[in-house]
């Protein structure tokens, strides 16, 4: 993908963090990450000569992300109907986090570009936790 006209100086997501893998092979290739309290869906879309991964994300709402989840919304659509309007492109190393590069990308360019397939849809429902015995003890109190 040839991006250098959306670049931009700086990483405006901030640290993020995986709170979720959605799908992965030997490595994960869809996750959720977190910065503050936005939520990210995040896409590996390959690996880099130099170490690093390009991944593209998207700032995404519990409820939309929980339609990916659910495999109610394709993977491709999330990424090409963005619901901020835009795409960000990190290059990134893995293990220490680094950004070397960041690009903005309206989400009408992404469309045309968008490097997800077609049909990927996944099934990875959040977990509930329940805890019957709090929840007893809680009753009985």
């Amino acid at each position: 993908m040839n991006l250098e006209q959306y670049k931009i100086s700086f990483n405006p997501l901030g640290r993020l963090e995986c709170s979720q893998v959605l799908d992965f092979k030997d490595y994960p290739i869809l996750v959720v990450e977190q910065s503050g309290d936005c939520l990210y869906l995040s896409y590996l879309v390959t690996y880099l000569e130099d170490g690093f991964q390009q991944r593209v994300l998207v700032p995404i709402s519990p409820s939309r992300l929980l339609e990916v989840q659910m495999g109610a919304l394709k993977v491709r659509r999330a990424f090409s109907c963005p619901e901020g309007g835009a795409v960000f492109v990190l290059n990134c190393h893995p293990k220490t986090e680094e950004v070397k590069d960041a690009f903005l990308v309206p989400g009408s360019e992404f469309e045309k570009i968008n490097p997800i397939v077609d049909d990927y849809t996944v099934y990875a429902p959040p977990e509930v936790h329940l805890d019957y015995g709090q929840v007893a003890a809680q009753a009985m109190a």
